[in-house]
């Protein structure tokens, strides 16, 4: 697993910052338990099986704070709790209660929970929390979640899903932030899982399917509510159930297949991402040529993704995530010298051409022998690593053509930073010579006259630029 299958590239780039800013990172089982700070101090979980993050942040799922998380535990920069826990097995309840002891004046939150526990009223509580809801009052809630009956976490979430324009206004002025729609979902979030854990029978589960906002923690929550498969059903629509058995381990295939509509099967082909074992099952079961193609895809299936190579096009505009693994898609192709022009064309879509390297537009480009479909990748807008391997395609096609491309381009240093100006201009001189490079400077005066930083970086590269009286003069001297 990687985390540019789960992250967008710029989630990535942002928590590769914040690895400085995790307090600390604990590892229980299959999960890391950390605190990064923030705006806020957010409170944020890794699940290392699927990457996929929980944060307390505005953002919430799969964000910066869970991406650092994850670097800090590569780095080895983390507490290996199982170890602990194995540790304390072996310990006496004398030995336990002296460690309980020697915490509890650091960290005083296991105390203080228990005294809140033990002297609340739950019943009054709850009364009080819905006659006369405060930020307070929220805040002892969600510590006191686990203790609340079914009736009263439901009762207290359909207070909130009713008044929650009364809710919000309430926090604002308790709390004085912009965030406070955020803290209050979490929150629901925290009494919502709890109340999954108290449904006991089936009346119960048919309160809670009675609350459309309750649905997705319904689904959420399938593996724990597995015994009542079948009164969900009868209350689901088809797509919503289709979400409930793959949020399963082990849903039955003849189900899932009985339960995939037209909208559905888009479900189906955003679940590689999230449970590719689950994703490879349905996709042989179903021989669904697209769910077998992102199977592939996923996986670095060279072969897989060749027998399914015909959904490209269609999947390519719809799953976003599929973009994010073109780079992988193509290194395949290079690796196994796979060669066919309309793969190829279909793979250099001007859309897509961000996201490769060099070396690989330039497979790409190089299987193409047609001077114009060549000529409309070339945007001078985008990064010039990018043109210049499409411009040097069009010098092998035709030299004459593509100097007069360059020549007419009007805007080739327009919106560029300083290097990427220097390395338009190296490329230049070595195309068309020194005397070349001194008049393209001169045409784009106003580029070149007022950048201190351009001109001490081309001076590095034998190109001395220099105003007198209004007047340009450029030295090329290699």
């Amino acid at each position: 697993m990687k985390l540019k299958n789960v992250y967008p590239d710029h989630i990535i780039n942002r928590g590769e910052g914040y690895t400085h800013n995790v307090n600390h990172c604990l590892k229980i089982g299959d999960v890391l338990y950390s605190e990064v700070e923030g705006t806020y101090t957010y409170k944020t979980e890794v699940n290392l099986k699927t990457l996929e993050g929980n944060c307390s942040c505005p953002y919430s799922w799969n964000c910066k704070h869970a991406v650092a998380t994850y670097l800090v535990y590569k780095q080895g920069d983390f507490i290996d709790a199982d170890k602990f826990l194995e540790y304390l097995k072996t310990l006496s309840k004398r030995e336990l209660i002296s460690i309980i002891e020697q915490s509890l004046c650091n960290s005083p939150d296991i105390a203080l929970n228990y005294d809140l526990k033990t002297s609340t009223n739950y019943e009054s509580f709850v009364n009080d929390f819905i006659d006369d809801f405060s930020y307070s009052r929220m805040n002892k809630a969600e510590r006191l979640a686990s203790q609340f009956t079914f009736k009263q976490l439901l009762r207290m979430l359909n207070f909130l899903f009713k008044n929650e324009d009364n809710v919000f206004e309430i926090i604002y002025e308790d709390y004085y932030d912009d965030e406070e729609g955020e803290v209050l979902y979490y929150f629901e979030s925290v009494l919502e899982k709890e109340l999954m854990k108290k449904i006991t029978n089936e009346k119960e589960m048919r309160q809670v399917l009675a609350v459309d906002l309750l649905h997705d923690e319904i689904i959420n929550s399938a593996e724990t509510l597995l015994k009542f498969k079948p009164v969900i059903k009868s209350v689901f629509s088809k797509d919503k159930f289709l979400s409930f058995l793959l949020h399963l381990e082990n849903p039955d295939m003849t189900e899932v297949e009985e339960s995939i509509t037209e909208s559905g099967r888009h479900e189906l082909y955003h679940l590689p991402p999230k449970n590719i074992a689950l994703a490879e099952r349905i996709a042989n079961h179903l021989q669904d040529k697209g769910l077998l193609f992102l199977v592939a895809v996923y996986k670095d299936d060279y072969k897989g993704i060749i027998n399914n190579l015909s959904e490209f096009n269609i999947l390519i505009s719809e799953y976003y995530w599929l973009r994010r693994k073109l780079s992988d898609i193509v290194d395949l192709f290079i690796r196994y010298d796979f060669k066919d022009k309309k793969v190829t064309q279909d793979f250099l879509r001007k859309d897509l051409l961000r996201i490769y390297n060099s070396e690989q537009i330039m497979y790409l480009a190089g299987q193409i022998n047609e001077y114009d479909f060549v000529k409309q990748k070339v945007d001078f807008k985008e990064r010039f690593s990018q043109n210049k391997v499409l411009l040097e395609r069009l010098f092998q096609l035709d030299e004459p053509e593509t100097t007069i491309l360059i020549n007419e381009e009007e805007h080739i240093f327009e919106n560029k930073h300083w290097t990427e100006i220097v390395e338009i201009l190296n490329y230049l001189r070595e195309k068309f010579g020194r005397q070349y490079i001194a008049t393209i400077i001169k045409d784009n005066e106003d580029i070149f006259k007022t950048s201190s930083t351009l001109k001490s970086n081309l001076k590095k590269e034998g190109i001395f630029i220099s105003h007198i009286r209004g007047v340009l003069n450029v030295e090329v001297k290699c």
